[in-house]
């Protein structure tokens, strides 16, 4: 019975996880050692380390720790599929803006050409031009590339203002408005004009 009075309760489950998970402490995270554990629950620190030992505190540090660099490296791969998603969906857009505009612009010469009017060669191969670009764009936006596509690069393209997304959105509500003035319309950075 003495025996029984004498021995101290102690909160093993909080005293574990503190070890483990460590805890706050003014805005920081503290992960204690056995010795600060010991200091801060007022118990000897042999009665700590017998504990640590027969509980396998370290074991499940560890395995803890795995798991959260596992959970960790998941939500990064997620983030950077959903950025790789999300760029592929504006270069295709680009790319169906672009094969609309390859489109009007060789109406445009076709009904040059019906009038007897003379179009440019130049203006023949820039449109070419332009088709081919318009046709990698759509191609890598369709996966065929995904291994190429940097993220970091494809996050500061969207964000950057003056890119050809800012120029390709011009041009489509451009046409929209249906003015049919091309002359009007925003260069696009691989169309060459002499």
């Amino acid at each position: 019975m003495k025996k029984s009075k004498m021995h101290k309760k102690y909160d093993w489950e909080t005293i574990e996880n503190e070890y483990i998970y460590g805890y706050q402490d003014d805005n920081k995270k503290i992960f204690p050692t056995l010795s600060e554990i010991s200091k801060r629950h007022t118990i000897p620190f042999e009665t700590i380390r017998s504990r640590y030992y027969r509980h396998k505190w370290k074991q499940k540090k560890e395995e803890t720790r795995i798991k959260i660099r596992t959970k960790v490296a998941e939500r990064k791969t997620e983030f950077e599929a959903e950025n790789i998603v999300h760029g592929n969906s504006l270069f295709e857009n680009i790319g169906i803006l672009g094969a609309n505009i390859i489109t009007s612009s060789l109406k445009r010469q076709k009904q040059q050409i019906a009038e007897g009017k003379e179009v440019p060669t130049s203006d023949i191969l820039n449109v070419g031009r332009a088709g081919e670009k318009y046709q990698q764009i759509m191609k890598r936006s369709q996966d065929e590339m995904v291994e190429r596509i940097q993220v970091d690069t494809t996050v500061k393209a969207s964000l950057n203002k003056g890119t050809v997304f800012d120029r390709v959105n011009r041009t489509l509500e451009f046409m929209n408005e249906g003015s049919g003035d091309y002359e009007d319309l925003p260069k696009l950075s691989f169309i060459r004009s002499k």
